[in-house]
């Protein structure tokens, strides 16, 4: 497939889960182990992703109060934590002596990927609400004892667009990480109205590409 850059909006995300035509969508950072048969040592180890239907389901639908929080309700979903996490690792300062017990000390910097534990994603609505979701991860031990994720993880938090607003003035990580760091999956025109009102600027390069397969499956890749 040969990805391009595009703005895909969340009634486009719709179209496709109506046709059954959601495929994944790939992150930059953390790996999922994808087994073979019964067998859970015997399998490959995947750059970590969702499947974009498990994710709209998540996303649309929510009865809060009695009432369905619908897909016209929804300005934005937008990826953001560790899994799109620029760059893709954690530096370490180290400091040891350059003859084990004396001479003198030395400094090296070390760099440890980045390993997701789930994959955030903040659902902003025009109404005000608040919900949290969880698709629990399912863990595999591996051979060599290596836990690594084999399903779920998904992990939504609400905000509408006035809970954004507020937030960022009274400090919400959320809100404001979000926005800075976050990677717009699906928007709608009032999502670019808001961050432009906000004035945040972005300050991750990653963005997102998408493309369908031979199939018609939709599949994306942050990059």
């Amino acid at each position: 497939m040969r990805m391009v850059e595009t703005k895909l909006t969340t009634r486009d995300f719709a179209k496709f889960f109506e046709r059954g035509d959601l495929g994944k969508l790939s992150f930059p950072n953390g790996t999922v182990f994808i087994a073979r048969g019964i067998y859970t040592e015997w399998g490959r180890s995947v750059p970590l992703f969702v499947n974009l239907d498990e994710l709209y389901k998540a996303a649309v639908g929510w009865e809060i109060n009695k009432s369905v929080v619908k897909l016209d309700d929804i300005i934005a979903i937008v990826a953001y934590g560790s899994a799109v996490q620029h760059p893709g690792y954690d530096e370490y300062i180290q400091r040891y002596k350059k003859y084990l017990i004396f001479g003198p000390m030395k400094t090296k910097v070390k760099r440890v990927p980045v390993r997701p534990r789930d994959i955030d994603f903040l659902v902003i609505t025009r109404t005000n609400l608040y919900r949290r979701v969880v698709l629990a991860p399912e863990w595999r031990e591996v051979y060599g004892g290596e836990a690594l994720l084999t399903k779920g993880g998904i992990h939504l938090v609400n905000r509408s667009r006035i809970n954004i607003i507020r937030g960022i003035r009274a400090g919400d990580t959320v809100s404001s990480s979000s926005l800075e760091y976050g990677i717009p999956i699906f928007t709608t025109s009032d999502f670019w109205k808001l961050k432009n009102d906000v004035k945040i600027t972005k300050k991750n390069p990653r963005k997102v590409y998408w493309d369908t397969n031979s199939r018609g499956l939709l599949h994306g890749e942050i990059r």
